[in-house]
């Protein structure tokens, strides 16, 4: 529905970088964190989609990449001393991240170490699927199941074919072929949401149409909850989940938290996962005029987990998060590193980013009783780095900056355009990343009035090591 939401999740600081302006962060064990925040938690999106989590903050460096031997991560904090690695190698004070973003053959290589990406297994409909869901549709005209289908292949079909047999289709055969496919698609879903019988997957993909616009309707916000709420009336848990967030953020009916919160419960007994990772939030963090009931969060939470797919991976990442920063001030649940590691590496498998993130940076320092493993660590950065996840991105750019034998060619270029990448989503300490770089000239050309202009963009996120670093220079 195009609802967005941004936060809603305990704000539990993720192992920071020992590079790139990153200096690393003692484990949960050694520094235990609360339970949870008291952060305002989120509306979330009515379509999917859940916020992610902020990450913690670098510290400046003190000394080039070009003086630590390859393969070795230096930490990035002007005042630290050099400190030990487990392996033996010093950990020097190296300067912010440097990277280039290619598409690295190394990084591809790595990536037959993890399990399938489950996203990269789903394939855009080809003119034959389109001919077998037609050739099903018609041999079983009375199995609501194909038709639907079909009606979904033909949208898909309408905005993607533009080949036939390998051929490029005239722009106006294709024109009209996306008009004929989007008529006969709404024919069909329309046919099969407003039967005696309804087929509840239709009127849901319907009410999500007007709320998308799909399917050449007009987009109606009412017309979406309307839909919505018949087809909880029927039993339909997923109708349910999207009519309480309608309720809730006052999407096409007047808001009201009460409603939404009793929607929220009938999606849940419904068994819709995403509506029991909401219940956990909403518990969890005393949203829509509950009290906070951590007890109560984590039945739900553990919940939605049981259930979590590609689809709604969220609660075994709040899980994990909880499980990592426990300080035995709770007694529903107690600190256990070994289970959130399992949590964030289910979770990563389902194509969960900032797990994927936390998997990666576990590797990377040892952390929640992983041994190091550079290529396990590279790997996880680079799958969620491929995505767009800002904290892997930098995560690459680290080890571009220091390389790793074997596994990752040094390369400063690349290290500096993995972290300017990451910076150009706002990552605050990717911003200041990128003025250290353009300061020292590391991976570009040295220009301080640029380095000042990306220590006041990461300054205006109150980002403390650019602050200190402007104040240093007398601005």
């Amino acid at each position: 529905m195009g609802l967005t939401s941004r936060d809603g999740r305990p704000n539990l600081q993720p192992p920071q970088k020992s590079y790139r302006g990153v200096s690393p962060s003692p484990s949960p064990t050694a520094q235990a964190k609360p339970l949870v925040s008291q952060q305002k938690a989120p509306s979330y999106p009515v379509t999917s989609g859940f916020p992610t989590p902020s990450r913690a903050a670098p510290k400046p460096p003190t000394q080039t990449a070009s003086q630590a031997p390859s393969g070795t991560k230096v930490a990035t904090n002007f005042s630290a001393p050099a400190t030990f690695r487990s392996d033996g190698n010093v950990k020097q004070q190296p300067p912010a991240p440097l990277r280039h973003y290619s598409s690295d053959s190394a990084l591809s290589s790595l990536q037959s170490i993890l399990p399938p990406d489950p996203q990269s297994s789903k394939k855009p409909v080809t003119t034959a699927d389109l001919e077998a869901a037609r050739a099903a549709a018609k041999r079983e005209k009375h199995n609501s199941g194909l038709q639907l289908d079909l009606a979904k292949k033909l949208v898909e079909a309408a905005s993607l074919l533009s080949v036939d047999n390998g051929a490029t289709v005239d722009p106006k055969i294709a024109r009209k072929n996306a008009e004929k496919w989007t008529t006969e698609s709404q024919k069909i879903v329309k046919k099969l949401a407003s039967s005696s019988k309804p087929n509840l997957e239709s009127m849901f993909y319907l009410a999500s149409c007007y709320g998308s616009g799909k399917l050449g309707l007009e987009p109606s916000r009412e017309k979406e909850f309307e839909l919505y709420k018949k087809a909880t009336k029927l039993g339909h848990g997923r109708s349910a989940y999207r009519a309480a967030v309608c309720l809730e953020v006052g999407s096409g009916v007047k808001a009201d938290k009460e409603k939404a919160l009793a929607y929220y419960k009938h999606a849940a007994q419904l068994e819709n996962a995403p509506a029991m990772y909401k219940l956990g939030m909403i518990y969890l963090q005393g949203l829509l005029g509950n009290p906070r009931n951590v007890s109560e969060a984590l039945i739900w939470l553990k919940r939605a987990a049981d259930r979590a797919d590609s689809d709604c991976p969220h609660a075994l990442y709040e899980l994990a998060k909880l499980y990592e920063s426990a300080d035995g001030s709770s007694s529903f649940l107690e600190q256990d590193e070994v289970r959130a590691l399992e949590l964030y590496q289910r979770a990563a498998q389902l194509g969960h980013l900032p797990s994927q993130y936390r998997v990666g940076a576990a590797y990377e320092y040892g952390h929640l009783g992983c041994i190091m493993d550079p290529k396990l660590s590279i790997a996880w950065y680079s799958r969620a780095a491929s995505k767009g996840d800002a904290e892997s991105e930098l995560g690459l750019s680290g080890w571009y900056l220091t390389g790793a034998d074997g596994i990752l060619p040094k390369s400063e270029a690349e290290s500096y355009l993995w972290a300017r990448r990451a910076s150009e989503k706002g990552l605050a300490k990717a911003e200041y990343a990128v003025g250290y770089f353009t300061e020292n000239g590391i991976g570009t050309t040295a220009n301080m009035h640029e380095a000042i202009r990306w220590y006041k963009k990461a300054a205006s996120q109150n980002y403390q090591k650019a602050i200190n670093r402007l104040r240093d220079l007398g601005m």
